[in-house]
């Protein structure tokens, strides 16, 4: 069955026949393959003057030519080569990174706390013994409150004998009053967001390579045939 020239088909077997050439980027001469030439260009190669290149498939997977793709594919012109690494793959080392705290999610966390909102209560002791707790009217009892008039008495008193605590009443809870006022601000940032890289290598005791699960054939391409007439 004759084929178009140019027609790329993957074979078993490890030849080309007759009238077919390997896919391997071999120079073909442009007097001689002149149809064919006529197809492909200098589109793989050549000077276009005394040699053609044909298109190199020795290790490479075919993919459409999406000269015209809507967005977000990328734009691959026919004949194009992509995903060709420049140099040998890295077969030392290990893929190791440090994360710090730049490298988390940036966060940032504020707040107000208002003092006019905020009240304390406090209790102040007084004695009931001592010098001036004598005579009994003039021991604070329960719900005594601090005042500028009245019987005077020893409402502090330093204990001679630390060892003995004295008796001690609570005060009325009007006597001390705590008044908080104004307000705070909080902020604290946490993170930067700062991408991680690092280095792709492989270890050498892993056996790695970087291809996905492949099967090798030859792919030939026809040279002699019908030309592809366009519509």
């Amino acid at each position: 069955m004759d084929a178009f020239v140019g027609t790329i088909v993957p074979v078993v077997f490890p030849y080309a026949p007759e009238n077919w050439a390997l896919c391997n980027g071999q120079l073909l001469s442009v007097s001689q393959y002149q149809v064919l030439f006529a197809v492909l260009g200098t589109r793989y190669g050549g000077d276009g003057i005394k040699d053609f290149r044909l298109p190199d498939l020795c290790g490479r997977t075919a993919i459409g030519a999406m000269g015209t793709a809507p967005a977000p594919a990328p734009t691959v012109a026919l004949g194009k080569v992509v995903g060709d690494p420049p140099t040998a793959p890295v077969t030392t080392g290990s893929v190791s990174a440090t994360i710090s705290n730049n490298n988390l999610p940036r966060v940032t966390v504020s707040g107000t706390v208002s003092g006019a909102s905020m009240t304390a209560r406090s209790t102040l002791y007084a004695t009931s013994a001592g010098p001036g707790a004598t005579p009994a009217a003039n021991k604070p009892s329960a719900g005594a409150m601090l005042s500028s008039t009245g019987t005077s008495g020893a409402v502090y008193y330093v204990n001679p004998t630390p060892a003995t605590p004295l008796p001690a009443v609570a005060m009325d809870a009007s006597s001390v009053g705590t008044v908080l006022g104004g307000s705070a601000t909080l902020s604290a940032s946490l993170g930067a967001g700062t991408p991680i890289t690092a280095p792709l290598v492989m270890a050498p005791s892993a056996a790695l390579f970087p291809m996905q699960p492949s099967l090798a054939l030859n792919y030939i391409i026809c040279v002699n045939g019908l030309y592809p007439t366009r519509p």
